[in-house]
């Protein structure tokens, strides 16, 4: 309807003004009055219909108007709230911007800048424009692995420029082996219940030059005062029970030996978002997207969700087996 209004008014509009040229002076003034007065008329009726309905979007019919009255009726614009995900080659962001009003035309500028300082130096500003567009995403593709950026975003109208993002920092991921991936000095991988990480030690370690203190959220190893694991593990892991965990220390074949050592989860992954994406805080972080998760994981998972299903319908039986109260007599306390 809106639509079909628009194009019958600016047919109107247009064949005034058209039979206008032919006519008098009184006739032309006469058609000029009845095409600002339908103007007005569209503009006022545009107006009360969208404060009346407290519209979030324009009506049809309303939207012709939007280049002209947005200049007056727009609002200024939000702080867009700006979320990242990070892959092995590339950066996406994407945002939500509430519009402050109908009337707005909405813009948005990403802005990306290095987070190494003599890059900054090189290219003389902090922060460059990257992106300007009505899209609510953006992202950065063929970038190396461990490449760090940092953006900001904000939404531009015909009110001006609203404020900006906090500024994000992000960096790719890197690509892993199977579940987990090789830093330096150690190798880690992981299941759906364990974490299982391999250390180069010297070829002079003995079980006893072997020292290995595992609490919940951390990990500390050294052989012979010579550290070779510390940090805060990524998750709890259990380290409260007798055999927490395990350690074996094993020589290879080229007369080389590697510590390796096992550690229980303490909150088992469904999904593969779940996994651990690496082993200590401050560590690489790898690509859960290219982890290899494995479909008996999912049969697992699935194995849990019945039994539980089935506890609950046993519950549920049995209860309703049982007499109803309600219906209790003398004879049944008797008997």
């Amino acid at each position: 309807l809106g639509v079909r209004t628009t194009r019958n008014l600016s047919t109107m509009i247009f064949s005034l003004f058209t039979h206008s040229i032919s006519l008098s002076p009184e006739g032309f003034v006469l058609c000029g009055a009845v095409v600002f007065t339908a103007l007005v008329g569209w503009i006022a009726f545009a107006l009360f219909l969208v404060d009346a309905n407290k519209a979030k979007a324009l009506p049809g019919f309303a939207k012709p108007l939007k280049p002209i009255l947005g200049y007056v009726l727009a609002k200024p614009p939000k702080t867009p709230k700006v979320r990242v995900v990070e892959g092995h080659d590339k950066i996406a962001l994407s945002w939500t911007c509430p519009s402050s009003s109908v009337w707005n035309d909405d813009y948005y500028e990403v802005q990306t800048g290095a987070t190494d300082e003599r890059v900054q130096k090189q290219i003389g500003s902090e922060f460059l424009r990257s992106y300007f567009g009505k899209s609510g995403a953006y992202t950065v593709s063929k970038l190396a692995q461990g490449h760090g950026l940092k953006f900001r975003v904000r939404c531009v109208n015909q009110s001006g420029k609203g404020s900006w993002s906090p500024v994000l920092f992000a960096k790719t991921t890197h690509v892993p082996e199977d579940c987990g991936g090789r830093e330096e000095g150690y190798l880690w991988n992981q299941t759906k219940d364990t974490v299982d990480i391999t250390i180069d030690v010297p070829r002079t370690a003995t079980n006893r030059s072997i020292r290995i203190d595992v609490k919940p959220r951390s990990i500390f190893c050294s052989c012979e005062d010579e550290v070779l694991l510390e940090g805060e593990l990524f998750k709890s892991v259990k380290a409260t029970g007798v055999v927490a965990y395990t350690w074996e220390l094993e020589s290879l074949e080229d007369g080389s030996k590697v510590l390796k050592i096992e550690l229980e989860k303490m909150i088992k992954p469904q999904k593969r978002k779940d996994l651990w994406p690496k082993l200590l805080e401050g560590g690489l972080e790898f690509d859960l997207q290219l982890m290899k998760w494995r479909s008996e994981w999912d049969d697992d998972y699935v194995h849990v969700m019945r039994s539980e299903a089935m506890m609950r319908e046993r519950g549920r039986q049995n209860y309703a087996q049982q007499p109803d109260p309600s219906k209790w007599s003398l004879n049944s306390f008797i008997t």
